[in-house]
């Protein structure tokens, strides 16, 4: 399953809530998974699964080019996944929640939500999500990660701080670019079942002409501070992690804008 920031035709049916389905040899469906019950997404960067075969999908919260968040751009939602299709089952614009909780704002580092831009999302065996940020970076131009340990209490109506929402630390991420390296944002995130953490990143808070994004391990969420870089992607911005089911493998999305996406796999364990 393959979330896109960017659906639809922008003289039809622009942010059309869509997800897409590819086989484990990279063929995408010709057909996208609409998801019923919802009129659009928009900048959608993550899913998790969720309990029952359902997804969790989570759009950017970031402010557009114009400076302006829709409803679309807020969406954190759950979805159930049938073989008649798919559904929304909750939603909250999580932006909105966040600005309306102060004591979480203060908890996650924040003074508000102008910069914020969250790309990195999965489901953790502890419990809950873990979500990424590719920006505002920390004091320190880390990339902090979030853990919502109640994500069906946030959407249930419950505030961020009833959710359990709270800043589980820090990772320091460095990109090359054509003008230098720059600080990292996350773009992805990935636990597996060892409890480790596989991290993908790109430039934060800029768009380079040309940039190298890389692919990061953690032990655990206590050793993000010692996160091993795996691999540098050269002009590639790897946005999408997902184990491949026999277990020996990671699969890589790449956005290549208006081009062609692509994708590959990585032998797992690393060397």
């Amino acid at each position: 399953m393959i979330a896109s920031d960017d659906t639809g035709l922008a003289d039809r049916d622009e942010h059309a809530p869509w997800l897409f389905t590819m086989d484990r040899h990279g063929r995408v469906d010709v057909e996208p998974l609409v998801v019923s019950g919802i009129d659009g997404f928009s900048d959608l960067e993550a899913i998790a699964p969720a309990a029952e075969g359902g997804l969790y999908v989570l759009a950017s919260q970031s402010r557009s080019r114009k400076g302006k968040r829709p409803a679309a751009r807020q969406v954190f939602a759950r979805v159930a996944v049938t073989a008649d299709g798919a559904r929304l089952e909750a939603s909250v614009s999580l932006a909105e929640q966040l600005e309306r909780d102060p004591a979480v704002l203060v908890a996650l580092g924040l003074e508000d939500t102008a910069e914020l831009d969250l790309e990195g999302m999965t489901a953790t065996a502890g419990g809950g999500l873990l979500l990424g940020l590719k920006q505002p970076l920390d004091a320190e131009q880390r990339a902090p990660i979030w853990h919502l340990p109640r994500p069906d209490a946030l959407l249930a109506g419950a505030t961020p701080s009833a959710a359990g929402l709270r800043r589980l630390g820090a990772v320091p991420l460095r990109v090359e670019t054509d003008g230098g390296p720059v600080p990292g944002g996350i773009s992805e995130l990935l636990e597996l079942p060892d409890g480790s953490l596989l991290i993908a990143a790109t430039a934060s808070g800029a768009d380079p002409q040309r940039q190298d994004g890389g692919l990061w391990h953690a032990a655990g969420p206590g050793d993000l501070a010692h996160a091993r870089l795996l691999r540098r992607f050269p002009g590639l911005k790897p946005e999408g992690l997902a184990l491949r089911p026999d277990g020996r493998a990671i699969v890589l999305v790449f956005d290549t804008g208006a081009a062609a996406p692509q994708w590959t796999e990585l032998p797992w364990p690393a060397p």
